[in-house]
């Protein structure tokens, strides 16, 4: 009669062997992951960056581009007037927000005479408030108001610009930078000459979202063109 094999012989593995086995796999693990959190706290900084920087960029470059269009040269308002008006030369502000008279232009120079449009000048705003009644977050926003709008359009538009956690500008007045301007308190009563700032500097200071949060800083400096007679 044939005797069965038992498994009471077999040898098995001592504590010391799985603790061991155990500790590589601890190792291991630790280094994957050390090395996949390592990729992905990159990618994050990375996208934070340019998340921020996109907002300051693109944010800049509204503001860059309305106070070009401010209106100071004397063909346009010669065209649009029929004669120069000092109210149209208007520029206001402080350290962190802007008001002035933008001249837009249409469109499209194809587009009728009787076809719904806007008027060709109309007054831009930049201002910190709430982003909504009641919210404690405060954002930058940009405040369009048309002298003339015919239906579709809106007499009044205001967008928000999330992100953007300062605005910093300053004049220059032919000598010294200064933080406030206002066209309505010049003392000439008739003139244009001196009602507009020589150059512009503007800073946009924009933070990007998520826990780890990013903050980039962009500056430009624009000239302002001036009427003199």
């Amino acid at each position: 009669m044939k005797k069965q094999k038992t498994l009471t012989g077999r040898k098995g593995f001592t504590l010391l062997e799985l603790m061991a086995a155990l500790s590589i796999i601890v190792l291991v693990a630790a280094s994957v992951y050390g090395a996949f959190s390592a990729g992905i706290s990159a990618w994050d900084r990375a996208f934070n960056e340019s998340e921020a920087l996109l907002n300051a960029r693109s944010t800049l470059k509204l503001i860059t581009r309305d106070i070009k269009s401010v209106v100071s040269a004397e063909p346009i308002l010669t065209k649009n007037l029929g004669k120069l008006n000092r109210e149209y030369f208007y520029l206001a502000g402080g350290e962190d927000k802007l008001q002035m008279i933008c001249y837009s232009r249409p469109v499209s120079l194809y587009w009728p005479e009787n076809f719904p449009r806007r008027s060709d000048f109309c007054k831009v705003s930049y201002y910190f408030e709430a982003l909504e009644q009641g919210s404690e977050i405060n954002v930058l926003k940009r405040k369009v108001t048309w002298d003339k709008a015919v239906l579709p359009w809106k007499e009044e538009e205001i967008e928000a610009f999330e992100g953007i956690t300062g605005l910093h500008i300053s004049y220059f007045n032919n000598s010294d930078w200064v933080t406030e301007w206002d066209t309505g308190k010049k003392k000439s009563s008739t003139g244009f000459h001196g009602l507009l700032p020589r150059l512009i500097k503007v800073g946009v200071m924009a933070a990007s979202g998520g826990v780890r949060s990013n903050t980039e800083y962009l500056e430009a400096i624009m000239g302002v063109t001036a009427y003199e007679r």
